[in-house]
């Protein structure tokens, strides 16, 4: 966890030219039991975020919710370092926006940080450029069941042979679309 914010904040502080996007000053620090510990509360170091700073998070960070073409989330129902929670407050500031239906928001039924599958990406991802092509959009939920459903008898084999053939599919989808070539 350590390594994972001294990388985050040395590379935010990298875009923000050093300008601080965080304070702590009038935060007061509870000990254990949720009580105030005034020797705590002494001896932390006070910032000040500085404006540049919070004016670059505004500007790069913030969902807006004006979504101008389809968005497909895909997210670990127990991900510790973005909670799943986040999914209920970006449907929110997309409802806010009015561009809800633009917005499909999807699931896999597990702990960890993007801890999906390939097969689900490929099947989440062909689903959002069917959306795309073929205007139907996928409903929000649980990729998990889908995929369970989709494939009800769960081979290696099976499995590796479908999801082969998805993704050649999407492959195709995406040369024949974007031109691109891809390897």
């Amino acid at each position: 966890m350590l390594g994972y914010h001294v990388r985050g904040t040395n590379d935010l502080l990298a875009r923000t030219r050093g300008d601080v996007p965080f304070g702590n000053v009038g935060t007061r620090y509870t000990g254990l039991g949720l009580l105030l510990n005034p020797a705590v509360n002494a001896g932390v170091q006070r910032v000040y975020a500085d404006e540049g700073g919070i004016l670059y998070l505004d500007d790069f960070y913030r969902p807006r919710g004006n979504l101008p073409a389809p968005l497909l989330t895909l997210h670990t129902t127990m991900d510790p370092d973005v909670p799943f929670v986040h999914e209920a407050a970006l449907a929110k500031i997309v409802a806010a926006a009015k561009r809800s239906p633009w917005l499909a928001q999807q699931s896999v039924q597990r702990y960890g940080h993007c801890n999906v599958s390939p097969a689900e990406v490929v099947l989440t991802f062909s689903r959002l450029v069917t959306w795309a092509e073929q205007k139907v959009k996928p409903a929000s939920g649980d990729v998990t069941l889908d995929f369970a459903a989709a494939f009800p008898v769960p081979t290696a084999q099976s499995t590796l042979s479908s999801t082969t053939s998805e993704l050649t599919a999407t492959i195709e989808a995406i040369v024949s679309t974007t031109g691109l070539s891809l390897p």
